[in-house]
């Protein structure tokens, strides 16, 4: 795993958690690429989920979310969490906080609080 050990544990763990116990299928992958300006690697974290079509037997993946900050995915992925739980968002962290009111859209279209709520009236 690329670093942030303790956090990447988190990720997979609620992760494992919304597709056990919500069905959810979601996928975390980790991109990297080198960047010759700042002379390091650069990782960037996507959270994906693969919707099945039942009708053609094919999948398809929707981004919910990718950034460059493990602490951010940590912070949308635990959001998730909580959303398929129906409890309130946690305000705990100031700065995510801020970062939600501009994260939350997913592809500009629709709340991923919107897209949670539409899948639990549709089960």
């Amino acid at each position: 795993m690329a670093g942030g050990g303790q956090q990447q544990r988190i990720i997979r763990k609620i992760q494992k958690a919304c597709n056990i116990l919500y069905g959810e299928q979601l996928l975390y992958n980790i991109n990297q690429f080198y960047s010759t300006q700042q002379k390091r690697e650069i990782n960037r974290y996507v959270l994906l989920k693969q919707i099945d079509n039942p009708d053609t037997g094919k999948s398809s993946r929707e981004e919910l979310y990718s950034t460059y900050s493990l602490i951010n995915m940590v912070s949308f992925i635990r959001d998730y969490w909580y959303l398929l739980n129906g409890l309130d968002l946690p305000t705990d962290n100031e700065r995510w906080n801020e970062l939600r009111k501009e994260t939350i859209l997913v592809n500009g279209s629709i709340t991923k609080k919107e897209r949670i709520n539409e899948r639990k009236e549709n089960s």
